[in-house]
């Protein structure tokens, strides 16, 4: 089978720091597939430590993303020209945004798939899509943009809203 990257498939030789990005930003969007032990030119090379990437993806995705996505989540295993390769089937998260623990709700800490890359994603999309996080946005009020507050459940100043108590 011939392999190629595109907005719904990520190629990687072996697990690295990268792969949480993918995930979170596979989440962000429309959800897709990684496939770990693939060359980006789609050349199968195999993974040499299945038990230790699959242990680091699982660590990965109980430690590193907020909120917690687990269910949308699934790693397996195939047999590829007699290599084994390591795939994590991602679907679209269930809630509104998620984000590389720590990095926060920031534009660094949630990605987003566009075509065959992660991109940063914009803080004005950031808002909207916290914003779905309430049922009642009668609870939400914009602030001015000179009004930053420290949230510390986010990690990060807020400046574009706070809930009505």
């Amino acid at each position: 089978m011939q392999y190629i990257e595109s907005n719904k498939l990520e190629l990687k030789e072996k697990f690295n720091d990268k792969f949480i990005k993918e995930v979170v930003a596979f989440l962000n969007a429309d959800g897709g597939d990684i496939i770990i032990g693939v060359k980006d030119n789609g050349e199968v090379i195999g993974v040499q430590n299945v038990d230790s990437t699959l242990k680091n993806i699982s660590d990965c995705i109980t430690d590193q993303i907020e909120p917690v996505a687990s269910d949308c989540i699934k790693p397996g295993i195939i047999m590829e020209n007699g290599k084994i390769l390591v795939s994590v089937s991602v679907r679209k998260g269930i809630k509104p945004i998620y984000c590389i623990k720590k990095y926060g709700f920031s534009s660094t800490g949630c990605p987003i798939r566009i075509g065959s890359t992660c991109k940063e994603m914009p803080q004005s999309m950031i808002a909207d899509r916290f914003k779905q996080n309430f049922s009642h946005n009668d609870l939400l009020v914009e602030t001015p943009t000179n009004f930053l507050y420290h949230c510390p459940l986010l990690n990060q100043l807020l400046n574009y809203l706070y809930l009505r108590l």
